[in-house]
């Protein structure tokens, strides 16, 4: 793979997993907000948490398998597609049952991107900067996840809960455009 589009694989990438946290964390912000609205207990808005991290998890490993045996640029376009409209939806949600089940459909999303991503950047770069290449895909995440705590206090107090929810879900769709538009690199079997 040419090294300027490796490069460009690596700056999407990284993009898609800062906005992965911004939409992961935003929740947590907003919670005073959500918890007024819908009147959840806190125990309500800690098991938001806990299905998100439960459902995830448990995503993970079939898209890691799935990762091995498909387009793993599709994977992770159709992966921000699903956690962005959960997202959206989560605006949309009208009591504690439907945050529910949209935050765990985040989680799902979620779970789809990470394996296939990682993947895709081990096979585009030489195995010497693989370490280096991860470690700067990963400041998107660091870097979502404080901006998603910070946003979501200053959405939820500008333009309510909903609207933040449906502001931070469309970075998302771009994106995912974007990632379905990328070249395969040819996987390093070893």
């Amino acid at each position: 793979m040419p090294r300027p589009y490796a490069r460009y694989m690596l700056f999407i990438l990284t993009a898609i997993n800062f906005v992965n946290y911004v939409d992961r964390q935003v929740i947590i912000s907003l919670g005073p907000f959500i918890q007024d609205d819908l009147g959840l207990s806190n125990f309500q808005f800690g098991l938001l948490g806990t299905a998100f991290m439960l459902i995830h998890s448990l995503a993970t490993v079939p898209f890691g398998i799935l990762s091995d045996r498909w387009l793993r640029h599709k994977i992770v376009a159709l992966g921000v597609i699903f956690w962005s409209a959960a997202t959206l939806l989560s605006g949309l949600t009208t009591n504690f049952l439907s945050l529910l089940g949209a935050r765990a459909a985040v989680g799902v999303g979620e779970a789809a991107y990470a394996p296939p991503a990682n993947a895709m950047l081990s096979d585009a770069f030489p195995v010497r900067e693989r370490a280096r290449i991860l470690g700067l895909f990963n400041v998107g995440m660091f870097i979502g996840g404080a901006v998603g705590l910070v946003l979501g206090g200053i959405l939820g107090e500008l333009i309510g809960w909903r609207a933040a929810f449906f502001l931070v879900s469309l970075p998302g769709f771009l994106l995912a455009a974007l990632a379905w538009r990328l070249r395969e690199p040819p996987a390093v079997i070893l």
